[in-house]
């Protein structure tokens, strides 16, 4: 997939999934799609994804759990594409999914949570972030992270009353580099397994789907496919020291 053609690929995930949309969030990635191209020169176009924390891609409240839940989607994610040999490098990989929960049961315990944020849960329709996913790259100073890894919780906006800690050091789990597609793919399966059942099965959606896994994962499973099998070290030690990842 050549990545002049993502903004058009952008605009058709946009016709797919708008169905599953908060109706605040049906034109971002219209947004997102006319502003990807940040820089185009000779021989390389510097590109960008960005969803912005404060207005992030926003689903409508999932119908096929046990508890009525809503998810957020934002990212910062920047690469360059070299025209000369078609190769597609991310140099900056940042993702967030939050996960509010809609429920007054779920989002209060009575028995854990302190009595003060009862009134301001209630006061905001018991809306409460009770999950929360990073899928990051490490920057090549950084000496414990893999590569492109998972984590979990991170810093709380006060409007959030999250459940997990900010001062814990989340441990980070290796994990693969995911566009605006892939994360949508994602977010399908978990929270509208159902509801998007005869979405995910249509040809046109497979195919959304793999070009873009063509164009994030193919590159980054080939680095990992030449360290598998190397005495030197094991995979997630060459996945955090090897320099060789960042070129």
């Amino acid at each position: 997939m050549h990545l002049k053609s993502y903004p058009a690929i952008l605009k058709r995930l946009n016709h797919h999934i708008k169905p599953f949309l908060d109706a605040s969030s049906h034109d971002t990635l219209h947004q997102v799609a006319d502003n990807f191209i940040e820089k185009e020169e000779k021989r390389k176009i510097i590109w960008h994804i960005k969803i912005s924390k404060q207005y992030p891609l926003l689903f409508s409240t999932t119908k096929d759990l046990n508890f009525p839940l809503q998810v957020d989607l934002s990212c910062n994610i920047k690469g360059e594409f070299n025209k000369q040999d078609s190769t597609n490098k991310v140099e900056k990989h940042n993702a967030i999914i939050s996960v509010w929960s809609m429920d007054k049961k779920l989002s209060y315990r009575k028995k854990i949570d302190a009595k003060n944020i009862k009134k301001p849960l209630e006061n905001s329709d018991w809306r409460r972030v009770i999950l929360r996913f990073h899928i990051d790259k490490k920057s090549p100073n950084n000496n414990f992270e893999p590569l492109y890894h998972l984590h979990f919780g991170g810093k709380c906006k006060n409007d959030e009353f999250c459940w997990f800690p900010e001062k814990v050091s989340e441990p980070r789990f290796r994990f693969f580099p995911m566009d605006v597609v892939l994360l949508c793919e994602f977010i399908l399966t978990n929270f509208f397994p159902k509801e998007s059942l005869d979405l995910r099965a249509k040809r046109e959606w497979i195919t959304l789907v793999r070009k873009c896994q063509e164009a994030y994962l193919e590159s980054y499973i080939n680095q990992c496919r030449r360290f598998l099998n190397n005495n030197d070290n094991t995979f997630l030690g060459f996945l955090i020291k090897n320099k060789e990842l960042y070129k």
